[in-house]
């Protein structure tokens, strides 16, 4: 057995007593004076950006057997394509009577026991255009009163974060989507 010299136990005793005196509670300190409080910006929406109810006109393109319709979207740049998300929307009804639905947008009616007719509309994305195909024409329109109806917009939400808190609206419900983002008719 080896013998503990008187240099390495000072230094044993030294050490253990730095480890206890470090881990033992010391003086409270002063607190400082509070600051002022600032005042609150405005409610944000994380860099959304969404669009007017716009008009859109269908046309009959032959060679994909649809209709097809074109919204303008200056602000859809490629890094939204890769990291981001486009919601779009439809007001199936007027603005004072809004029905809203969100794009892929599928009906379906029994006109009888054997015929079935489904209405659909989806949205393919590119870099500053949405183009809208439907098996239909969904073109705005203007109903008995004079109002619109049929009228698109756009929701464009810039990628952030890969990962993080996730949202629990469902993106389908026009009310959810506009409450959480904070948008504006």
């Amino acid at each position: 057995m080896k013998k503990l010299s008187w240099g390495r136990l000072s230094v044993l005793v030294l050490s253990a007593s730095l480890v206890f005196s470090a881990c033992s509670k010391g003086k409270d300190g002063t607190n400082g004076t509070n600051g002022t409080n600032g005042t609150n910006g405005a409610t944000g929406t994380a860099n959304v950006m969404y669009s007017a109810w716009t008009d859109v006109a269908f046309t009959y393109n032959s060679s994909a057997f649809a209709y097809v319709g074109t919204i303008t979207a200056p602000k859809l740049v490629d890094s939204i394509l890769q990291k981001g998300d486009v919601k779009v929307y439809v007001n199936l009804s007027t603005s004072t009577a809004p029905a809203i639905s969100a794009l892929p947008y599928i009906e379906t009616y029994n006109t009888s026991d054997t015929t079935t007719i489904t209405f659909s509309a989806y949205a393919v994305f590119q870099a500053t255009k949405i183009t809208l195909v439907s098996n239909f024409d969904f073109s705005t329109t203007t109903n008995t009163s004079g109002a619109k109806v049929g009228q698109f917009r756009y929701v464009i939400i810039p990628g952030g974060v890969a990962t993080g808190r996730a949202a629990t609206i469902d993106w389908k419900d026009y009310a959810q989507v506009k409450a959480y983002l904070n948008l504006k008719d």
